[in-house]
């Protein structure tokens, strides 16, 4: 009777454990944090996001959607705190591309161009900074350009700002596109 019970038992309970080979006291999984002490989780498949991104974006891979629209810059003022809108209220970091060209003045000394990143109106709690240096010598007309480039940066944050600021000259260019975002 008690065979026949326990037969009983694993016929009804089989669904539940389909796919499991687990000897006893064998954990089926671990995670390596703190808490637990270390460990492993191993996948076979891959590891995918179906979270659908905003409109305009498309899903590049885990937790990051990349625009879909043609790559278009938006210029940036100097000294001035310059709000980016989050294309989706679940974005948690923005990825821009940010470019400068560093300008003569026709002063013989060393310039800078930086565009810093913030998550706050007042520009006032410094993320990130990306900064390009050049030397002008000898002294140029002004406008000359004599350095430059483009980075890609990542903006924290659910209200992320910038500012793209230079040394005293004002001689600096400074734009930026949106790549995508991480939600």
């Amino acid at each position: 009777m008690k065979k026949l019970l326990l037969i009983l038992l694993l016929c009804a309970f089989a669904p539940a454990f389909a796919g499991m080979a687990i000897a006893p006291g064998t954990a089926a999984h671990t995670h390596s944090d703190a808490n637990t002490g270390g460990g492993t989780l191993a996948l076979s498949g891959t590891l995918s996001s179906t979270k659908a991104c905003a409109a305009g974006y498309t899903r590049l891979g885990p937790n990051f959607c990349g625009s879909t629209s043609a790559y278009a810059t938006t210029v940036l003022a100097l000294d001035a705190c310059t709000a980016l809108t989050n294309p989706a209220s679940d974005a948690k970091a923005l990825l821009i591309s940010a470019s400068v060209q560093l300008q003569t003045n026709n002063t013989v000394s060393g310039k800078f161009t930086q565009v810093d990143a913030f998550n706050d109106a007042g520009c006032a709690t410094l993320l990130d900074r990306v900064q390009w240096r050049a030397y002008e010598d000898p002294a140029n007309a002004v406008s000359v350009i004599i350095g430059g480039g483009n980075v890609n940066l990542i903006v924290r944050g659910s209200t992320p700002y910038i500012k793209f600021s230079d040394d005293t000259t004002n001689q600096a260019i400074g734009s930026y596109a949106l790549i995508g975002y991480f939600d």
